[in-house]
């Protein structure tokens, strides 16, 4: 299981332990089977986790500031500086090139089961002239994070 996997590597410790010590507010990950007794997002956002996948990946500057293909076209631009200045830009920039490399929490997936919104009765269906009840559903959609509504005849009291 990934999350015992990761709260484990956590508490064998690192060349840097020394550099993890715990925060005061840290409360350690449960360990137990059931994957819903573990907050997961509260274990990602845990600053000993985020380290370690810092660690993980590294933090390469050319990397990150290399050339790529943009959809507009911007000028390069060119400044004469001094040492002090190179330095402060640098140090700019690897606070700028961490925020880029911030993991995002993780979120539970969405459910699959509908939310009815609405159960109306007393629609007419123009195409059998007979009453028939209406549902809206909340049905959420693969792959992203908004949800559509969806209207629903009940076919059965239409043909009734």
């Amino acid at each position: 299981m990934l999350i015992d996997a990761v709260s484990y590597s956590l508490d064998i410790g690192s060349p840097n332990e020394e550099n993890m010590q715990q925060s005061d507010d840290h409360q350690p990950a449960k360990q137990s089977a059931d994957e819903e007794d573990v907050d997961v997002e509260k274990m990602f956002i845990d600053g000993r986790v985020q380290r370690l996948l810092k660690n993980l990946i590294g933090m390469d500057i050319d990397k990150i500031y290399s050339d790529r293909v943009v959809s507009s076209v911007e000028r390069k631009h060119y400044a004469l500086m001094t040492d002090d200045m190179i330095t402060h830009i640098r140090t700019k920039m690897m606070r700028r090139g961490e925020r880029f490399q911030q993991f995002v929490p993780v979120k539970e997936p969405r459910s699959s089961i509908p939310t009815v919104l609405a159960n109306e009765e007393g629609w007419m269906d123009s195409t059998t002239q007979s009453m028939c009840s209406l549902t809206l559903l909340l049905m959420p959609q693969a792959g992203t994070e908004s949800s559509w509504f969806v209207s629903e005849w009940d076919l059965e009291k239409c043909n009734a």
